[in-house]
């Protein structure tokens, strides 16, 4: 018999998006943030395939520690689980009169505008004026009719694409 959570149901196959389907299997597996997302929100028990891997291009380390990872085997043996309950309220599935986020804010600008919040320091940034200058360019592009912008333009562009590659 299978533990609660675990149970074999038919699972959901799509190649759509699983926020739009109109079937309710309570059942998923995805490979990715956004349809574990969904599925977890609609209460459903699923899985999140770590089969490639967890990075942030699979954009699936949101889900370490939630219960929910599992290999191919266990989506072929449909063993699918629900998320840990402390994993869910730490991660934006708590109860909406849960959130403290709006009255934190409404403090911060307070502070700010009584002058009780200091400034956020300057990005450190590389180039000074010359990089300034070929941004500018960047942004304004034939507008910028400035010689300093041809130039910045002329040394800057290829700088960048070493940069780059």
């Amino acid at each position: 018999m299978p533990r609660p959570g675990h149970e074999r149901f038919p699972v959901l196959s799509s190649d759509g998006n699983l926020g739009r389907s109109r079937r309710s299997p309570g059942r998923f597996s995805v490979r990715r943030r956004t349809g574990g997302r969904r599925g977890t929100r609609r209460k459903w028990s699923g899985g999140c395939r770590h089969t490639f891997g967890i990075s942030d291009e699979l954009i699936n380390p949101v889900f370490v520690g939630s219960g929910l990872l599992a290999g191919e085997s266990a989506v072929v043996a449909r063993d699918f689980r629900h998320p840990d309950a402390a994993w869910l309220a730490d991660d934006y599935f708590h109860d909406p009169s849960m959130d403290a986020w709006l009255e934190r804010l409404e403090s911060l600008v307070a502070r700010r505008r009584a002058g009780r919040l200091p400034p956020k320091p300057p990005l450190a940034r590389r180039g000074g004026q010359a990089r300034d200058v070929f941004e500018r360019k960047m942004v304004l592009g034939r507008k910028d009719r400035s010689l300093a912008g041809v130039a910045a333009m002329a040394v800057g562009w290829p700088i960048r694409l070493a940069i780059r590659s």
